[in-house]
């Protein structure tokens, strides 16, 4: 079973680095070439989009860097990784609580990793999508413990409620 953690820590190693241990987005010819059409961003930024074309938008943002790796291994991986976050039903849960609370963070970190790639600045495009997939795997630990911490609380006032059904028969 997968955890809802398990695909953004995959997406981190993957997008961030490859077998060889160097970055993709080292790349920054190509990858500089590919996400200069400033469309993706600008339709991240649109108020009040709702959760799906926001989720399409990020995949095309994360696709079109996979992309210009010119790896199409990495490529499908990233594609694969995609659909596990949309057809498993708990990682799309949590992805989408989690993406709707932080729609402008996502936002600024996605702009700091353009703004590194048109500067060819390799060095701050690796931090950049460090520090976005680390806030992202973060931010869906926290959402998953406040789940699980409020499932333990129903299921202790279930059992709380039990002993005193049962304390007033005796």
């Amino acid at each position: 079973m997968f955890s809802q953690r398990h695909v953004p820590e995959v997406r981190r190693r993957i997008e961030h680095r490859d077998q060889q241990g160097s970055s993709h987005i080292a790349r920054l010819d190509r990858v500089s070439a590919a996400i200069a059409p400033p469309q993706l961003l600008k339709d991240m930024a649109e108020e009040g989009a709702d959760d799906d074309r926001i989720t399409e938008i990020d995949r095309a943002f994360h696709l079109t860097i996979a992309s210009a790796s010119g790896n199409r291994a990495i490529t499908h991986t990233v594609e694969t990784l995609w659909r596990m976050r949309t057809e498993i039903q708990d990682v799309r849960d949590t992805h989408k609580s989690v993406c709707h609370h932080d729609a402008s963070v996502r936002h600024r970190e996605h702009a700091a990793i353009v703004d590194a790639l048109r500067r060819r600045d390799s060095v701050a495009a690796r931090a950049a999508m460090r520090q976005h997939f680390s806030r992202l795997l973060e931010a869906i630990l926290d959402a998953t413990e406040q789940r699980e911490v409020q499932a333990l609380k129903l299921k202790s006032a279930a059992s709380r409620a039990r002993f005193l059904m049962s304390a007033q028969l005796v």
